[in-house]
């Protein structure tokens, strides 16, 4: 897809790497074309760094994006990744306010007080029922 659409200079696949989230403002978008994900801590990582991102249509990932909202779920196909990266990156707007929108959801859904309360939520709801 890279070659195809000659970005050989403009996208670039680092494979895995120690502290991603360093090199996160670097990134013009991000993108999760996964065909397994549990709660994936790296939709997380893009949120906090207010990244517009692109993520497979996956039942964890309903968790943090909300389509048109936050980011994009899409099918995981060439055609549709094209397409979506495309119309991300004709609409300067669009990217700012989908990055800043999924910054907001990850600071509100998922800040560590909000993550122990509905923890400790489960325990002692788990408690009450023994």
């Amino acid at each position: 897809l890279i070659q195809s659409k000659n970005l050989q200079n403009r996208v670039h696949l680092l494979g895995f790497i120690d502290n991603a989230s360093s090199y996160l403002r670097a990134f013009d978008a991000f993108i999760l074309v996964s065909k397994k994900e549990g709660l994936p801590y790296v939709l997380l990582e893009a949120g906090l760094a207010s990244l517009p991102t692109i993520a497979s249509d996956l039942p964890g990932n309903h968790d943090i994006i909300e389509t048109g909202k936050n980011g994009f779920l899409i099918e995981p196909t060439p055609k549709m990744i094209s397409t979506t990266v495309e119309m991300l990156f004709r609409d300067e707007g669009m990217r700012r306010t989908l990055g800043q929108s999924l910054h907001e959801t990850i600071q509100k859904d998922f800040s560590i007080d909000n993550m122990s309360s509905q923890t400790f939520s489960v325990y002692d709801s788990s408690r009450s029922e023994a």
